[in-house]
């Protein structure tokens, strides 16, 4: 990642709006009330049509799902969020309710999310507030204003301290600078100041990098990166890597990753939530929807250039792996929970400690859940059909009873369901292929 992030060469030409590009498109030709309908139907009765929903809600773009969630308010008097929260359960719910909300809805929950409890996820707040655009983020404050009826930046000033809160009170405000004009003399100046600020004097002055990096435009901030590097000939990221510790540091490099290259930040992103010795859920899932109908691709493309492997490749591993893990355990008592790494979810506790794991329930949210499904779809060309996925019969299969048989004994299932549920066991675990991780 170093060479990537350390690569001025290109950089005034990164991140050019119009060649982002999302995987999720315009679907145009389908009727709402239809889908709502569908919908409502593979949620009735006893158990739910993962498939169906899967289907229907990764083929339509968000403003089309906002016309179906209306249509199923009208059918039904019920929102289809509350429903589907009725409906599914753990990271299946939070993706499919994450698709049916609208952007400024879902990043404004992410971040009630990461505030509320004991300690608050200050990587989630970084991913966020780094990335997002000034109506973005304007957006997510008029949806907290209008559920919580009091200003977003209240819970911030109460749940942070220090330098994080003043940059994070800066960028919550949604007015950085967006102009594409960029002042040469500017950018020189403002890269000398941060030199004398940090690199060039004993302590750092973060203030200084705090009113540059979350006031000052993405193309201005890109000018002064090159200038920076030319009176350092140490990049600025570097520079706040050594000078500074702790959240605001990771605050600072995520937003000048992102002005280099929102893509490659997210790339890295994903790729750091699917390595190492847990899957960060909740990140994989916040990034494939934030991102699928704005820079997906772009995104596909850096993650495949940084890794030389495609994103879809390691999503398809993890499923592997997770299909894996089942059947190598299924003879075996499998405990109740596991301990995994969450790689960047960091929760600050009382006294500004980070535990370094969390607990996650060995069931259908760890089991190859039907999550890690709807990613795979929008990872994929917008052209494929979910049903393609979804023939694998002997994954879903297993996933369901992976989750479901841990509670059964063979005094309380026929013998020969039991024999038989052995057998595809077996026969799954010697057609698994191993999966490093």
């Amino acid at each position: 990642m170093l060479s990537l992030w350390d690569n001025l060469e290109d950089l005034l030409d990164s991140d050019c709006p119009e060649n982002q590009a999302g995987t999720v498109i315009h679907h145009g030709e389908f009727d709402p009330k239809q889908d709502a309908q569908t919908l409502k139907e593979a949620m009735d009765g006893i158990g739910t049509k993962e498939d169906i929903l899967i289907d229907i809600l990764t083929h339509r773009d968000n403003a089309e799902r906002q016309l179906i969630r209306k249509a199923y308010q009208d059918a039904t008097g019920n929102d289809l969020v509350d429903d589907l929260q009725s409906e599914t359960r753990g990271d299946f719910e939070d993706l499919v309710v994450a698709l049916v909300r609208t952007p400024a809805e879902f990043d404004c929950h992410e971040v009630m999310d990461a505030i509320k409890g004991a300690g608050t996820k200050d990587s989630v707040l970084i991913e966020i507030f780094a990335s997002r655009t000034n109506q973005e983020i304007k957006a997510l404050n008029d949806v907290h204003l209008k559920e919580k009826e009091y200003l977003l930046i209240r819970d911030l000033r109460d749940e942070l301290n220090g330098d994080i809160r003043k940059a994070m009170l800066l960028l919550v405000e949604g007015e950085r600078d967006e102009s594409a004009d960029v002042n040469e003399q500017e950018a020189v100046q403002d890269a000398e100041a941060m030199y004398q600020a940090g690199e060039d004097k004993w302590g750092t002055d973060e203030s200084t990098f705090i009113e540059i990096l979350c006031k000052k435009s993405f193309p201005q901030i890109r000018r002064t990166l090159v200038k920076y590097k030319n009176i350092s000939e140490k990049s600025l990221q570097k520079s706040i890597e050594s000078e500074m510790s702790g959240e605001l540091e990771e605050l600072m490099v995520a937003i000048v990753k992102c002005v280099k290259s929102r893509p490659a930040y997210f790339a890295e992103r994903l790729h750091d939530s699917m390595e190492g010795s847990g899957t960060c859920e909740a990140t994989v899932c916040r990034i494939m929807v934030s991102r699928s109908e704005i820079d997906l691709k772009n995104i596909k493309a850096e993650y495949k250039k940084l890794y030389k492997r495609s994103l879809l490749s390691d999503i398809e591993a993890l499923i592997a792996f997770h299909r894996g893990f089942t059947c190598t355990n299924h003879n075996n008592r499998v405990s109740e929970s596991r301990e995994v790494q969450c790689p960047g979810d960091r929760r600050r506790g009382p006294g500004g400690h980070a535990p370094p794991t969390r607990r996650t329930p060995l069931n259908n949210r760890t089991l190859h859940s039907y999550h890690a499904q709807a990613p795979l779809v929008l990872a994929r060309a917008p052209a494929l059909s979910a049903r393609t996925l979804l023939a694998e019969e002997p994954l879903r299969l297993l996933a369901v009873l992976a989750a479901n048989s841990r509670s059964l004994t063979e005094a309380k299932t026929p013998s020969s369901l039991w024999r038989q549920r052995q057998q595809q066991w077996s026969m799954q675990e010697e057609e698994t292929p191993q999966i490093k991780r």
